[in-house]
């Protein structure tokens, strides 16, 4: 069976990968869709801010519309280089463009992680801590931690510029090509080359740190979120035994009045409208001593409205931690064994958690589009006007 195209000119500088072959197309497409998904799902995810009076008033939601700038770079700007690395297998844009590019791929890709950091705070201050949280988190303090979340990420990657000379190494590769084994030195990108100590550095900043801040504000925040639960439900079970007292005590008092309107007529005139009197200040002071049953339904229902939106926070946030976990966990993982443990590097497994790492920036987007019913609603009047036009 052939598996190249035949008829195409499949040119390749060193003349070691076979451009032709179908494994190096469907790969090419297969991390070109990823790519062109990961653009597409942030630049919806900006423009329903933008658009959408309604999410642009949450400070939660800036830290979200930040985010997707976040990934929105990392696609415009790191993917394309990341993808013609990957399908050739070899560096082909020289040493300045291997350090720009290994300086931009460690601050956005930190960048990112700090800020779904920063969103589990948000929500952590949101549900534990609700009636500071407008003190705390107002949109003038939110924009200057994005901006100090930026800071930090590039602090993260400032020695790459200093260790720079050693980002682009030869390195041999044996590759079969057309039955025939080739072997030949390709130049090479890797952050894997640089010091193990920066390695074990850039692991605790950029993950192990605010992996562990991002565990423990959810925990505390599940915690919290089950309390309000549970008060939510037992303010559900004392409304409803109240209507039933107050459904009492009005049937009494109509029996009250009912008996005193059906007194003997030879009564003194004076004695039924001294009666009747009686009857309606019982009833009002029976009722003073009580709020209104309808402002008690409105006040618990509102209350409860706000646990269930806290909770519906909560679920999403949480969803959105555990995608991160998922997709960066192996990834580091690795790179702390490949580069401070040194064990042998497996290409197969170093390049399949890479590009999980970049999938955490295409989940962001769905999460929302599947989770939040604003973000929903935003999403479609997009499509909706982007289809009439």
């Amino acid at each position: 069976m052939n598996n190249t195209l035949e008829g195409f000119a499949c040119p390749d500088v060193f003349n070691v990968v076979d451009t032709c072959s179908w494994q190096f197309v469907i790969l090419t497409g297969v991390l070109s869709l990823v790519e062109i998904s990961i653009l597409a799902g942030n630049v919806m995810v900006i423009l329903a801010v933008a658009t959408c009076r309604k999410l642009r008033r949450s400070v939660s939601n800036l830290f979200i519309l930040s985010l997707a700038v976040t990934d929105l770079m990392l696609a415009v700007l790191i993917l394309p280089l990341s993808l013609l690395n990957q399908v050739l297998g070899y560096w082909i844009l020289g040493e300045v463009v291997c350090g720009l590019w290994l300086l931009m791929d460690i601050t956005i890709c930190t960048a990112s992680i700090l800020h779904l950091c920063a969103i589990s705070v948000d929500r952590y201050i949101a549900i534990c801590h609700p009636l500071r949280y407008h003190q705390l988190m107002t949109k003038t303090r939110s924009r200057f931690i994005c901006l100090g979340l930026w800071l930090l990420a590039f602090l993260c990657s400032m020695p790459v510029i200093i260790w720079r000379n050693s980002s682009l190494l030869p390195k041999s590769f044996k590759i079969t090509n057309s039955n025939t084994a080739r072997t030949s030195t390709v130049p090479t990108c890797l952050i894997s080359l640089y010091p193990a100590s920066y390695i074990a550095c850039t692991t605790i900043a950029s993950f192990l740190i605010p992996a562990v801040i991002t565990a423990g504000l959810h925990i505390r925040i599940y915690v919290t979120a089950r309390k309000h639960i549970k008060q939510a439900q037992h303010g559900m079970f004392n409304r409803k035994l109240g209507d039933r007292q107050s459904c009492v005590m009005r049937i009494h008092q109509r029996n009250k009045i009912a008996e005193g309107s059906t007194t003997k007529h030879d009564k003194c005139n004076d004695s039924k409208l001294f009666s009747d009197i009686t009857a309606k200040q019982d009833l009002s002071s029976t009722t003073n001593l009580r709020p209104s049953p309808v402002s008690n339904n409105r006040r618990q229902t509102k209350h409860d409205s706000h646990h269930k939106r806290d909770v519906k926070a909560m679920k999403t946030v949480s969803i959105i931690v555990s995608a991160f976990f998922l997709c960066w966990t192996p990834f580091f993982i690795n790179y702390f064994l490949v580069g401070v443990v040194n064990i042998k590097e497996n290409k197969v497994v170093s390049d399949v958690v890479f590009w999980v790492g970049y999938a955490n920036s295409l989940l962001n987007p769905i999460i929302y589009a599947i989770m939040v019913p604003d973000f929903q609603k935003a999403f479609h009047k997009i499509l909706k006007c982007s289809c009439q036009k």
